[in-house]
């Protein structure tokens, strides 16, 4: 925001509480230190009210949700490979917006499709972006029966049905490019990875040590809990395949991704799992645990 020409006064070292001032901002041409769909989308959307073309470069293909909402709305933005462009100082127009299911959300479900012999389980109105989907393609090569159905496109998004049946999947090394586009899903991915039959290793994804949680570590220290055997790397971890979990008390670490993927450990333990903060869910999926009941996986 400086850069754009905002004035911001903070503690020491950027601390809270900022002041910021009202000002013209300028338009600048910005390249992602790393790959981050929510500090692009922070830059587009200052670019809106900036003066000139505001460019966005990032050095791996990141969400897209909000270029495509954007151009939805009437913004002067275009999209090329690994820059994006926006036209400060035009209206946008209102609309009627539909909002497809959310794919991360899905994830828990289709593991547990996946992971509980003897079930079936679709998903309708689940949005299908090429960013989001990174998991199904893993699941896919993985060899798990994963299928998509009633494909359409609504408001620039492609949404569809996503049908998920119990499978004997493969495990996989993951890292790269793949890393960006699973990041949500990594700790439920962790979670199946007891049930693959060779394991799955995730390097890369020292991102995941900063978010809501250090999600490496509450994944590891979970899974341990439950008596399976994990390996836990600077960047990432490695979860054996062929393993059976017992019942025990987990921490969610008031992460409700560590939360959900636990629930989920739960439906295929040999024991109950209990939940330490489970009321975290609600920060992104308030009725996780009343659809979880109602679902007959």
């Amino acid at each position: 925001l400086r850069q754009f020409g905002a004035t911001i006064e903070a503690r020491d070292g950027n601390y809270l509480p900022l002041k910021i001032l009202g000002r013209p901002l300028n338009a600048i041409d910005f390249t992602l230190p790393i790959p981050s769909a929510q500090v692009k989308s922070c830059v587009l959307l200052a670019g809106l009210q900036a003066q000139g073309v505001t460019t966005v470069h990032e050095p791996v293909f990141s969400r897209n949700h909000t270029e495509i909402a954007l151009a939805e709305f009437g913004a002067r933005i275009r999209m090329g490979e690994n820059r994006i462009e926006v036209e400060g100082g035009h209206a946008l127009r209102g609309k009627e917006f539909s909002v497809p299911g959310d794919p991360s959300a899905a994830a828990f479900f289709i593991a547990a499709a996946i992971a509980v012999p003897n079930s079936s389980l679709r998903l309708t109105g689940i949005g299908l972006n090429a960013t989001r989907t990174g998991y199904m393609r893993l699941l896919a090569q993985m060899q798990a029966r994963v299928t998509i159905t009633q494909l359409s496109v609504r408001n620039g998004e492609p949404v569809g049905d996503v049908c998920a049946e119990s499978s004997d999947i493969a495990g996989m090394d993951i890292g790269g490019s793949w890393i960006p586009n699973i990041i949500d899903e990594i700790p439920i991915l962790a979670v199946l990875g007891t049930r693959t039959q060779n394991g799955i290793r995730f390097r890369d994804a020292a991102e995941l040590r900063a978010k809501e949680s250090d999600r490496i570590h509450a994944v590891a220290r979970n899974l341990r809990a439950l008596g399976a055997a994990v390996e836990e790397y600077p960047d990432g971890l490695f979860v054996p395949g062929g393993q059976r979990l017992h019942g025990a008390a987990v921490d969610s670490f008031g992460d409700h991704r560590i939360a959900m993927a636990f629930a989920i450990a739960g439906l295929f333990a040999d024991g109950p799992v209990v939940i330490k903060d489970p009321a975290c869910v609600s920060i992104s999926f308030p009725g996780f645990f009343d659809l979880l009941n109602r679902v007959r996986v």
